[in-house]
């Protein structure tokens, strides 16, 4: 499920939930993956990136964001009991 920066209101994303870098309202250039969250920033698991933080590199880096321009992706699963869906 999408969930932009201004419909977030306090809910605190879930340990490898995906964030994305906002250039504008529909123009994201980054993304990762959270590993922690805290009132003012989050801690990430990034490719693509390098010590320097460029977005456009070579390697895989832990990170700190801040979460100004940041949207997510949370991944929900459903289970279903499908024994019970066959044998109605």
């Amino acid at each position: 499920m999408f969930v932009s920066e201004a419909n977030r209101s306090g809910s605190i994303p879930a340990q490898g939930a995906i964030f994305l870098s906002r250039r504008t309202k529909t123009d994201w250039i980054h993304t990762g993956l959270f590993s922690s969250f805290s009132d003012e920033t989050f801690k990430t698991i990034e490719g693509n990136t390098n010590d320097e933080g460029s977005r456009e590199a070579f390697e895989v880096c832990a990170r700190t964001q801040e979460h100004k321009k940041k949207d997510l992706i949370r991944i929900e699963y459903v289970i279903a009991d499908v024994r019970s869906q066959i044998l109605a």
